[in-house]
């Protein structure tokens, strides 16, 4: 259900004093020899702009959700290391004889 316009009034409200509560204050990120380090707005935008992936400041946002997402289709979201050329070998030498 979309909110009226006094909701919309309210939450405005609510994030302008966010903001000015200093809630939102220094740029989180910790890559502090990034060139757009602590120019939130220009940074956001050079991400959008190249479309790989999200700020890291941002990235929080969506790590539970997509976690969530991935435990429900059984898909890992950690990588797993590769097997070594031998494993593969000894699967169609010695194990393919059996």
């Amino acid at each position: 259900m979309a909110i009226s316009k006094e909701q919309y009034a309210e939450q405005v409200k609510q994030l302008k004093a966010r903001l000015d509560a200093g809630e939102c204050g220094d740029c989180p990120c910790t890559k502090t020899k990034c060139h757009w380090h602590g120019h939130c707005r220009d940074c956001v935008r050079i991400h959008r702009i190249d479309g790989q992936h999200l700020p890291q400041c941002l990235q929080f946002i969506i790590t539970d959700h997509v976690q969530a997402l991935a435990a429900a289709v059984e898909l890992q979201t950690t990588p797993t290391p590769p097997k070594p050329d031998d494993y593969y070998d000894h699967a169609h030498g010695p194990l393919a004889e059996e």
